[in-house]
Parts: structure tokens; sequence; C-alpha cells
């Protein structure tokens, strides 16, 4: 990997003067930067969606350093814009970025891309269970920026639907599946678009047709 950035920041510098200026910050030529970071170091994005990683210069008054941008693997994911990229296939990459002005203070950002989720209810699963959820990420209340999915291994089996009833607010998640007694294991993650993050939920439960958790009484579910 050493080698390979090496090449590519070597390549780069041969050829920065003819890439477009759109890939780049507007550089202050007044002032070197003593070093740079990447806002984020391991990402998580669905296809389609993008995500922001922004460089963050020392001293502070270096934010405008000019940056090259570029991945790994173009067709997992690939700058759309300076500091954004978009998921465009399933899999892993890392983003780079170097710095025009001294690439030796290049820095990378883990990026693995993930499918989109995507369910709708079929015959090949005639049965469901229900969920009522309380739902706490971090010790917050679920928000529109975030993603339920129940799985099975990792097969969607269901999306969770955030409602309000009688002045309760809960996520009613609906998961399908064979029939009630396959004593599947169903776990709950969690897709934040907003952190660029995906974590799975400390509670699971095995599929049994059942309902569980109600308005008075939610079943909880927490990530720490």
């Amino acid at each position: 990997m050493i080698k390979k950035l090496y090449n590519i920041t070597l390549a780069l510098t041969a050829s920065l003067l003819t890439v477009s200026c759109a890939e780049f910050f507007e550089p202050n030529e007044a002032t070197l930067p003593v070093s740079m970071t990447l806002s984020n170091h391991d990402v998580t994005v669905m296809e389609g969606d993008t995500c922001v990683v922004r460089p963050l210069f020392t001293p502070d008054s270096v934010s405008n350093g000019a940056v090259f941008w570029t991945t790994i693997n173009q067709e997992v994911a690939r700058f759309i814009n300076p500091d954004t990229l978009v998921g465009v296939a399933q899999g892993s990459t890392e983003a780079i970025a170097i710095p025009v002005i001294d690439y030796t203070k290049t820095d990378t950002c883990r990026v693995t891309v993930i499918p989109r989720w995507e369910f709708t209810a079929n015959f090949n699963y005639p049965e469901d269970m229900v969920v009522y959820a309380d739902i706490r990420v971090h010790g917050q209340p679920v928000n529109e920026d975030m993603l339920i999915g129940a799985f099975c291994g990792d097969e969607l089996r269901g999306m969770g639907q955030t409602l309000e009833k009688f002045g309760v607010r809960y996520t009613l998640i609906r998961v399908w599946g064979p029939y009630a007694l396959s004593h599947e294991t169903i776990v709950f993650r969690c897709y934040d678009r907003r952190n660029y993050t995906l974590e799975e939920f400390d509670e699971a439960l095995e599929f049994d047709g059942e309902t569980h958790g109600s308005l008075k009484n939610l079943f909880k579910l927490t990530i720490e």
C-alpha cells in the first residue's frame, strides 16, 4: 500500500498543473501547512449516497490549502466534488487527500460502500413479526438521518418506520420470515447518513411471528 501511494503521489505531482481547477481548494501561497489530517478516517456509505471528508490543517490559518482528491478504486467510490465522494458499488476502497503544496502530508480514509436498503415483502416470506421499539443510539433517539434495518445474516427482512401516536414516539419494524418457528436470529442495524456509520444494536430477537413491545411498553433497542 505504501509503495502504491508513493507512486500515486509522484504521478500527481508531475501532472498537477494540468488537473481541472474544480478539484482544488484555492491555495494560500503565503502560508505553508504544518500538517493535514482528514475529518474522517473510516466511513460507510450506501450506494448512491454522498459523503463529505474535509481536510483539517494545522495551523488553522491554512484552511484553504489546495488539495487533490482521489480514490484507489473508483468503481467502488469516487469524488464528484472536492471533499465530496459518492458510493458507486458495494465494496471497500481508500480515499486519498494530497496537499498540493506538500504531498508528504498525504492522508487517507477507508471507505466502505454497502448495498441500498430496499425491502418489499413477497410471497417467499409469508409470515411476519412486529416490533414496537424505543431506539437509542449513543444515548440519542433515532432521527431522520438514520435508517433502521432488520436482518437475518446479511439479508434485509424489514425496515423501521418512525411514528407518533397518543403522544408516544416510536419505531415500528415489521420483520418478515418463512414461518413462525423458524428459529432465525434477527439482528437490527442502524445506518447513519449524517455520521457515515453502520452499527448493530445490542439486542436481537428470534423470529417467532409474534408482536414485541407495545405503545405502553416499547421494546428497547440500544447502541451504547
